[in-house]
């Protein structure tokens, strides 16, 4: 008998733990607390907006909250608030819904809940009591007819639905489900960015089959007030209309997720069709589509707006375009008329990516003036009036380097030349120099600076073969710059001339050293010079005695 008291007790017992097991609540989810734009808010019969707590205390103590005042009304229904939020209320394991009210009387509040799934809409009638602060409202919704797979997304709150005269106002903050929630992000706003305006250096162009150029906006007006706009004359042709096209390659690239439209400022010669299509650099080996478009354009006094959209289907996602393509009156191949396009831009995102720096060619030095210091090993090197006066080098001064015959290495015959103009090894491409060469030989160059004896980093070099050649001639190379550190900046050019043959004692010029890539000027250090105050040799000085 004992044994069965027992397990009487042992099963209620565990009847007690599951039942308390299973009336456990569902956690708190919040829903919105209005601090951030995880919510649209919209409103009829009232007014509503977002603003600062009015009375922070110890249940609210947020920084935002809604206010929504109250019309007049004929139907508590026609007064509403709407607040769409990307938390959206999931109906499976729905138990309450929670939400903090500042009430300025006592009054009824209907809130219901809503989707564009057609599902049926719950709702609950709440008192609240009047309060000088924030009161916590709890309270569950009849979810009998709600399918478990139903998810809300609108939440419409009705206030003070027993009184219709209007005024009172009512504040609401922190909204929550004790269940859970689906987080679904609102859509990213389309917004118009801007492509091209032709005032700047954002841009490039080219064409085929007709003359363009960027001219003087010679139609001035309200619809477009730019300075600049782009020319294009269409040439008469018995071909086709794509053997006349204009095509602009732009910094701000086109980006196709979240494309909606293209739009553009034109003036119309004429009436007719213009085809537009983006192009991306590597359409022509992935044979990727490439969004197009036929737009109907009529002829208009000064400039109209175009805004179309592009055949995006099957065009890859991801893809951004860096080129326009377009051609003009492609159903009248005889015309030759010119059109204006302008202020290019997309409903959609750009993304910037700035053309390639153009590599301009630095003097580093010509041996007119004092912004470099020579030594030699090996060899009599001194600066001497230009011998060889040409169209290729008419310098007053060049430098000559003699090499002396030697036993040993070719290293052991170095000219080292210190230079203001130092190189900058980010985006260097070549250096360059005029030579007069008595032999054909080779040359070693190698860019050196201060601390590269401490560092142990490699230095650019490279053996260049030159040719012999009467008077002079122009050497452009490339150096090695593999584990070369990045940032570096060089101060010294190393040569050796003529290093295959160790017995020659023959002359070379060299003048006009550049780069191109960039350069750091660097003056060199003024010299200290001692200057005499006085040796008490002549009238310069005075004394005293005390």
């Amino acid at each position: 008998m004992k044994n069965n008291y027992t397990s009487i007790l042992l099963l209620l017992c565990t009847f007690l733990l599951n039942s308390f097991a299973m009336a456990e609540e569902a956690p708190r989810v919040l829903i919105t607390d209005f601090e951030t734009t995880d919510y649209l808010l919209s409103q009829s019969g009232g007014t509503a907006e977002l603003v600062a707590n009015p009375l922070k205390d110890d249940i609210n103590s947020s920084d935002n909250v809604i206010k929504f005042t109250n019309e007049s009304a004929s139907e508590w229904w026609g007064r509403l608030l709407v607040l769409e939020v990307e938390n959206h209320i999931v109906a499976d394991g729905f138990e309450n819904f929670e939400f903090m009210v500042k009430a300025p009387a006592q009054g009824t509040i209907s809130i219901k809940l809503e989707n564009s799934n057609g599902d049926p809409q719950p709702s609950i009638y709440q008192e609240a009591q009047v309060s000088e602060g924030w009161q916590t409202i709890k309270a569950s919704f009849d979810l009998t007819d709600v399918p478990t797979t139903a998810k809300y997304n609108k939440i419409v709150i009705f206030f003070n639905i027993n009184d219709l005269n209007g005024g009172d106002v009512w504040y609401i903050d922190n909204l929550a489900t004790y269940g859970t929630v689906e987080n679904v992000p609102f859509p990213k706003p389309v917004v118009r960015n801007e492509v091209t305006n032709f005032e700047t250096e954002d841009f490039k162009f080219t064409a085929s089959g007709a003359t363009a150029s960027i001219i003087d906006n010679p139609l001035k007006n309200e619809q477009n007030n730019s300075e600049k706009v782009l020319s294009f004359t269409n040439s008469a042709t018995d071909g086709n209309w794509w053997d006349r096209m204009l095509i602009i390659e732009v910094e701000n690239r086109i980006v196709i997720d979240g494309f909606e439209h293209i739009e553009f400022n034109v003036n119309a010669p004429a009436t007719g069709s213009v085809f537009i299509k983006l192009e991306k650099e590597d359409d022509g080996t992935t044979g990727d589509k490439q969004p197009e478009t036929y737009q109907e354009i009529q002829v208009q006094e000064g400039w109209q707006t175009i805004k179309t959209a592009l055949d995006l289907n099957n065009v890859p996602e991801g893809a951004v375009y860096s080129k326009i393509v377009m051609s003009f009156n492609i159903n009248d191949l005889s015309a030759e008329n010119t059109w204006l396009v302008d202020d290019f831009a997309v409903y959609g995102d750009i993304q910037n990516v700035p053309f390639p720096k153009p590599i301009v060619r630095n003097e580093v030095t010509n041996f007119e003036t004092e912004d470099f210091k020579f030594t030699a090993s090996g060899a009599t090197t001194s600066i001497i009036d230009n011998p060889l006066k040409n169209e290729q080098n008419n310098s007053e001064k060049v430098l000559s380097f003699t090499n002396s015959a030697t036993d040993g290495n070719w290293w052991d015959r170095m000219l080292v030349l210190e230079v203001e103009n130092r190189i900058v090894i980010d985006g260097f491409e070549h250096i360059e120099f005029n030579v007069n060469a008595p032999a054909t030989g080779s040359v070693f160059i190698k860019l050196e600076k201060e601390d590269d004896g401490t560092t142990g980093d490699k230095q650019p070099e490279t053996y260049q073969e030159i040719q012999v050649q009467e008077g002079w001639q122009t050497i452009k190379t490339a150096l090695d710059l593999n584990n070369v550190p990045e940032g570096a900046v060089y101060s010294k050019i190393v040569m050796s001339f003529n290093i295959n043959d160790l017995t020659a004692e023959n002359t070379w010029l060299v003048d006009n050293f550049a780069v191109y890539g960039d350069i750091q000027n660097v003056p060199f250090p003024v010299i200290v010079e001692r200057n005499k105050v006085t040796d008490f040799e002549g009238e310069d000085f005075k004394f005293i005695g005390i």
